[in-house]
């Protein structure tokens, strides 16, 4: 019995590492976003991502519009819990420091999930879908 429960044990551990190593990697979200003049524009995010057991670690970069200048910022608190993800990035924005929330489920090559500001009302979140490179 010890030994039955050792090799379920052990693949446990197998397929969770196996999961955690197809995070890994760059992924490309695209999404089109109103502005409040009522222009669109795209917001690119490349999220550079590095698994390490349950820890996320990394980078995520955005651009608006076509030849926007990139802002990159390094990922906090990053988890992994089986195919879901979660970190936090902080920035500065115009009225200062901005935290942002990132869920997201992953499933083969695409990561979908949503983002939101810290202390947004409930709601007030964006969903992503990103493909890995």
């Amino acid at each position: 019995m010890k030994t039955v429960l050792s090799v379920f044990v052990l693949l446990a551990l197998v397929c969770g590492a196996a999961m955690a190593a197809d995070i890994s990697g760059k992924w490309l979200s695209e999404r089109t976003m109103k502005t409040p003049d009522g222009e669109e524009r795209t917001i690119t995010s490349t999220l550079d991502l590095k698994a390490d057991g349950a820890k996320l670690t990394g980078t995520v970069t955005t651009s608006f519009g076509q030849g926007g200048q990139g802002r990159t910022v390094e990922i906090q608190d990053g988890k992994i819990d089986g195919n879901k993800v979660s970190f936090t990035t902080v920035q500065q924005g115009r009225n200062g420091e901005m935290k942002m929330k990132w869920e997201a489920t992953v499933d083969g090559n695409e990561m979908k999930g949503t983002q939101a500001r810290e202390g947004a009302p409930e709601g007030r979140s964006f969903p992503f879908t990103a493909k890995k490179q």
